[in-house]
């Protein structure tokens, strides 16, 4: 365990090196050196907190911007030919990650994350990198991704190969429910087209959808008005956690059985 002296010592490392391969127009290499740190840099961006934009300082000199930097960063991969793919990559597979360069094998162990806004999907992607088999649950409703993109029981995902493809302007996109307070409480000074990269990278981990054994499964739970009991029933939930999931991929309710808590 690193002290924090110790931690911010490398967190300083990593941001200057990141700096130094920005400018030297290795976009890529930088964005390699982020996900160390920070592999949901898309929900930690730009303008997204006013307190974060000021927050690195360093003695008594300007305010340093990381996350403008690092959303710039990301935005150059992200325009790249095979950009999403790219990012999505480096969160499962990052060789200048030391600890953990790869996601590991499923433990046998499923873990419950109750709450899909920023702190619940950041835990479910470290928790999935370290082997553990997650179920995602959110008490708002959650819009699936076209099964094109994450694939099916019998289908793999779709590569993209455009930012475009999942991008839409902030006037037209529809609300998708995944990010909680990301995507209901922040104004469009942010773009929340990161939010649908998050929940593309985290739906197509490796194995997901494959079999019953999916690595990460987000439990589409219904509104209140078509199910009012659904959001606050404890045998529900129960079920959820202790071998039972939605099968989302192919947009329907059907439960199927997964490995016990």
């Amino acid at each position: 365990m690193l002290s924090p002296k110790h931690q911010k010592l490398i967190e300083s490392f990593i941001a200057e090196s990141m700096h130094i391969l920005k400018k030297g127009g290795d976009s890529l290499g930088a964005l390699a050196l982020i996900c160390i740190d920070n592999p949901m840099l898309p929900g930690t961006g730009h303008r997204i907190c006013n307190d974060c934009m000021k927050g690195c300082v360093f003695q008594k000199q300007e305010p340093v911007n990381i996350p403008q930097i690092e959303t710039g960063v990301l935005t150059d991969v992200l325009q790249m030919p095979w950009g999403v793919e790219i990012y999505g990559l480096l969160t499962r597979w990052n060789p200048l990650n030391v600890r953990r360069p790869y996601a590991l094998p499923h433990n046998g162990k499923n873990v419950l994350v109750v709450g899909l806004g920023p702190a619940g999907y950041t835990l479910a992607h470290f928790l999935v990198n370290e082997g553990f088999g997650v179920v995602g649950i959110d008490g708002l409703k959650i819009e699936p991704l076209p099964e094109a993109m994450v694939g099916t029981d019998r289908t793999p995902p779709r590569p993209i190969r455009d930012w475009d493809e999942i991008y839409s302007p902030l006037d037209e996109r529809v609300l998708e429910g995944f990010g909680g307070v990301s995507e209901y409480g922040i104004t469009v000074r942010w773009d929340k087209n990161f939010l649908t990269l998050l929940h593309l990278t985290l739906d197509t981990s490796p194995t997901a959808a494959a079999d019953v054994d999916d690595r990460l499964t987000v439990v589409l739970a219904k509104t209140r008005d078509t199910h009012p009991k659904q959001n606050t029933d404890k045998k529900y939930l129960k079920d959820v956690a202790f071998g039972k999931r939605f099968n989302h991929a192919r947009g329907n309710n059907v439960r199927e059985k997964i490995n016990p808590v």
